[in-house]
């Protein structure tokens, strides 16, 4: 508040309040602080790790604290300026020397300079609100984006129990390509896995042991000791044709020569029979009963060796 030397008035000064919203121009932007800064000091990525980090790194941005910070000057100038001018009018009122239409005069003129300062400072809170909300909303929408970012790298991360290496620095693109190579690797070591399980269960069945063995070297194991397998049933095949062939010859030593013919018949058929057996036509029990209901003078033992205890052991899992 002032007093005009020339007519003894108190008047009010009112400062000029600007009410625009700050613009940035190219060249400010672009200004030589502006490029060293941003090739020095980069302004750090949103940190997706820490969720209540990445809400103050949008909603808590230098924008924003600047804007709320404006809008707290123009309120306490605001506040500061009322108070002036509730004081002008009370210092106006208590003049002694002046008659009340000096003061009433006096005090409306105060008035109304004071409410111009107040409304230019109220539109330019109100200017600033609006630019403070277009920020904020700016920064809501952008932290919707980031949180569900986040979220999706979360359930990556929680799908390969955190084994793929990825990181909230990853992109989404990335963390997926991660993801999927981890996935695929996985279903490949646990296919082996299994594989390898088999071949030692395999190889305790055939009483081969399994500490220390690699895959490939289990498989050599069983592979050996099915050829050792396989010898060992040619072997005994033989054995039982040959004394197949012995019991043939004993019969023929002693017998007629209907029953020569008989036996030559018995052993043809037997062969006959063991061959569609081989050839997967027929089974043991078929092969078996036919011989005896057209031997039915030939022992169990004797048609047991003619078909082949090799056949008989398969037959019946020995």
């Amino acid at each position: 508040m002032a007093i005009n030397e020339q007519t003894g008035e108190y008047v009010a000064t009112t400062p000029q309040v600007s009410t625009a919203i700050p613009q940035l121009t190219p060249a400010q932007v672009y200004s030589a602080p502006n490029i060293q800064q941003a090739a020095t000091t980069p302004v750090a990525p949103p940190n997706l790790a820490d969720p209540m980090g990445l809400y103050d790194y949008y909603m808590s941005s230098p924008e924003i604290q600047a804007a709320q910070k404006e809008i707290l000057g123009i309120t306490q100038n605001y506040n500061q300026a009322l108070g002036t001018a509730r004081a002008q009018q009370t210092a106006i009122e208590n003049q002694p020397r002046e008659g009340m239409a000096w003061i009433g005069t006096a005090q409306q003129r105060a008035g109304a300079l004071a409410n111009q300062q107040l409304q230019a400072l109220s539109e330019a809170k109100l200017a600033q609100q609006s630019y403070l909300d277009t920020l904020q909303t700016t920064a809501k929408n952008k932290y919707a984006v980031a949180s569900e970012q986040r979220a999706q790298l979360q359930d990556l991360i929680a799908q390969t129990g955190g084994k793929a290496g990825i990181s909230y620095a990853d992109t989404y693109e990335s963390a997926v390509s991660k993801a999927t190579g981890y996935l695929e690797k996985k279903a490949k070591d646990e296919k082996k896995d299994a594989y390898k399980d088999a071949l030692k269960k395999m190889a305790l069945e055939y009483g081969v042991k399994t500490k220390g063995k690699s895959t490939s070297q289990l498989e050599k194991a069983i592979a050996k000791y099915n050829k050792k397998a396989k010898s060992l049933a040619m072997e005994e095949a033989e054995l039982s044709i040959s004394k197949t062939k012995a019991e043939i010859a004993k019969l023929k030593s002693g017998g007629s020569g209907n029953e020569d013919k008989e036996v030559a018949s018995f052993y043809t058929d037997a062969q006959k029979l063991r061959g569609t057996i081989q050839e997967g036509t027929s089974d043991w029990g078929y092969a078996w009963n036919v011989l005896r209901a057209q031997y039915p003078k030939a022992s169990n033992e004797t048609i047991d060796n003619a078909l082949g205890m090799d056949l008989r052991s398969q037959a019946f899992g020995q």
